[in-house]
């Protein structure tokens, strides 16, 4: 039974997921602009901790159990109520028509409606993500918490995988049933996310039950909380959690470098019409589970000890150097949607499973405080050096978009050296 609820819970929000992401993807080509994706990257580094940090406070006050069901019906809630709100604004873009400047901030309000989605999407998955872990940990306990952790991550990529089928067969046959903006098709697979969300809610309220059925209460543990402080004196200390800084933040700047030039790039050189973004967007996410079920049936632990933790580490930033090079001098629209595909394949897997020995080899007694200083804050503080670095070159220096390229092989390469500096000073 604790199998079935956790694989039938992870395949319900993968796919709410993947079609999310689709949304959201094609929302930002068709109705934001490329050119503002750092905007949302930027806002997503600064909320997430913040974020995180609540949940667990709420989660002591008001029960892991209430908590879990009001997020989930929060989640719900908020994908229903989003798709009449984008209705509603379309409804009023297409009567302003007449007016140019009327329309012109109709089409203002779209563009910033959908940038909020983008954040909140994250956001709301931040929680989900965590509640579904956290009920892995209730239903498996000890040697078994390792096996329940890869039967929520193969259910998720199994239904972001149909997820992804589901909308790139269904837009093109909807489109030709209800007719209409492309927008407004696209956007009813908002209610189809919802659908999936309240139809965890049951699995969520058995799976706490089961657990609280199986425990008695105990009491609270006070926990000591790490101080801003506390995590600078280590950084500044410790000599090799000091090393390590760079490497975590040259892959937090990396990583949305390359989210900016996939969008520029598919903004530029994909498709033309709206219908055939989203099942460019589908494909592609239909190979990105692909991969990253590949990667997940080959195990990470296997593949660390075969190959080695350096080499493990230097998988993703490797793949990312060779794409950028190449992509200079062919602008090929295949190399960035395949390293695309590896680095989203890669990061949540290999890579992380990596980063995080690594982690343990330093400060094995204190790794959830290191890993939440190194992997939570220092690298979403790369993110937001990155966005903030895109946003200068394009909204104040007016540079063309492919030196963002050039900045990627930069500090792609400091991600390198910082993480062969590792193995001389650290392993």
């Amino acid at each position: 039974m604790e199998i079935f609820l956790i694989i039938a819970s992870g395949f319900l929000l993968g796919m709410a997921n993947g079609m999310g992401d689709i949304i959201r993807d094609c929302s930002l080509t068709c109705n934001v602009g490329y050119q503002f994706v750092p905007v949302p990257l930027m806002t997503i580094a600064f909320l997430t901790v913040p974020v995180a940090a609540t949940q667990v406070r709420m989660q002591a006050k008001a029960s892991a159990a209430r908590w879990q069901i009001m997020t989930t019906i929060a989640a719900g809630l908020f994908f229903a109520c989003f798709r009449f709100l984008t209705y509603k604004l379309f409804q009023a873009e297409e009567f302003s028509r007449g007016d140019a400047g009327r329309h012109e901030f109709w089409l203002e309000t779209i563009r910033s409606t959908y940038i909020v989605y983008f954040v909140a999407l994250e956001l709301v998955f931040v929680l989900l993500w965590a509640n579904l872990f956290v009920r892995v940990g209730h239903l498996f306990s000890g040697p078994d918490t390792a096996r329940g952790m890869r039967y929520a991550a193969a259910s998720i990529m199994a239904g972001g995988l149909f997820g992804s089928w589901f909308s790139g067969a269904a837009a093109p046959l909807l489109m030709d049933g209800l007719g209409g903006r492309f927008e407004s098709i696209r956007d009813h697979f908002m209610f189809v996310i919802a659908g999936a969300i309240f139809l965890d809610l049951p699995l969520v309220i058995a799976a706490e039950r089961r657990f609280l059925a199986g425990t008695a209460a105990s009491p609270d543990v006070e926990k000591k909380k790490l101080t801003w402080s506390e995590s600078w004196n280590w950084i500044r200390t410790d000599r090799k959690i000091a090393r390590l800084a760079p490497l975590f933040f040259a892959a937090g700047a990396s990583l949305v470098i390359l989210d900016y030039f996939f969008y520029w790039i598919i903004g530029e050189q994909g498709e033309s019409s709206a219908t055939g973004f989203v099942e460019f967007f589908s494909n592609f996410y239909i190979y990105l589970y692909s991969f990253s079920l590949i990667v997940l049936s080959f195990g990470a632990e296997r593949i660390i000890r075969k190959f080695g933790l350096l080499s493990a580490l230097l998988v993703l930033p490797l793949a990312l150097f060779f794409g950028a090079a190449i992509f200079l001098f062919y602008k090929l629209l295949a190399v960035i949607y395949i390293v695309q595909i590896m680095k989203e394949g890669l990061s949540d897997s290999l890579h992380e499973a990596a980063a995080e020995k690594l982690l343990a080899r330093v400060e094995p007694d204190r790794l959830g405080a290191i890993k939440l200083l190194l992997d939570g804050v220092v690298t979403r503080a790369g993110v937001v050096f990155a966005a903030g670095a895109i946003i200068l070159m394009t909204f104040v220096l007016g540079l063309p978009e492919i030196w963002t390229a050039g900045i990627l092989l930069v500090t792609v390469t400091v991600w390198i050296a910082s993480t062969l500096a590792v193995r001389q000073n650290v392993l």
